[in-house]
């Protein structure tokens, strides 16, 4: 090889080192640093949504205990009103000592709104619960979307790649220059 030549080769070659150098120093710095952002915030948004879902399971485990636990005074509840009412009739239908069968009246009806009140006041306790779960199932859906967006942001800033900066596009032309210079030399020689 000629000394033109080796020049051109070690040129070339430092070019080439140059042009990597930089695109890894500088123009890549950017994106590398977006990505390592991305992934610790996606490594947060998993965090959250693993602590989320674990508050949710729990928040609803004790909603249906909650609920089992009224079953059998809902249950009470009702057969009281049953009892009421037929405490009720039975005062009703006696004719006997007529002023204390109206105080009995009167106390049994008092009953049985007293009744008609915890039924009430289950039936709220109820729906309170029943809608305070479907809070938290919507709170939690709310959560896992966001959780799936942020996975997917990251995954979109993990696929960039960068762009060709000028230095490296005018390497390129010049490597396709010098590979050309480099075979024509090399064929004069032989």
């Amino acid at each position: 090889m000629s000394d033109k030549l080796k020049d051109l080769a070690i040129a070339f070659a430092i070019g080439l080192a140059i042009a990597f150098a930089y695109d890894y120093f500088v123009a890549d710095k950017g994106l590398r640093e977006a990505k390592v952002y991305a992934d610790s915030v996606a490594v947060a948004a998993d965090a959250r949504e693993s602590v989320t879902t674990r508050w949710a399971d729990s928040l609803r485990n004790e909603i249906v205990w909650l609920q089992s636990t009224k079953a059998p005074v809902t249950v009470k509840i009702v057969k009281d009103s049953t009892d009421a009412a037929k405490a009720a009739k039975a005062v009703a239908a006696a004719q006997t000592a007529h002023d204390s069968a109206q105080a009995l009246v009167v106390e049994v009806a008092s009953l049985v709104n007293e009744v008609e009140g915890l039924k009430e006041n289950a039936r709220t306790d109820s729906l309170s619960l029943w809608t305070a779960m479907a809070r938290g199932d919507s709170l939690q859906n709310v959560v896992h979307d966001q959780s799936r967006a942020v996975a997917d942001l990251n995954a979109r800033i993990q696929a960039l790649h960068p762009k060709p900066t000028l230095a490296l596009k005018l390497l390129k032309g010049t490597s396709y220059i010098a590979t050309a210079v480099i075979a024509y030399e090399a064929g004069k020689k032989t």
